[in-house]
């Protein structure tokens, strides 16, 4: 049970890693488009 819990905190660890460069991309792509747009 103790390590189902530790893989599962491992696991929301990554997404949040995953979730924030993804989120890091799309502000990057949104200054690019509204760059473009000017």
């Amino acid at each position: 049970m103790h390590n189902q819990l530790m893989h599962g905190l491992s696991i929301t660890s990554e997404l949040s890693e995953i979730t924030s460069k993804l989120s890091g991309l799309c502000q990057k792509l949104d200054a690019i488009m509204y760059s473009t747009q000017r």
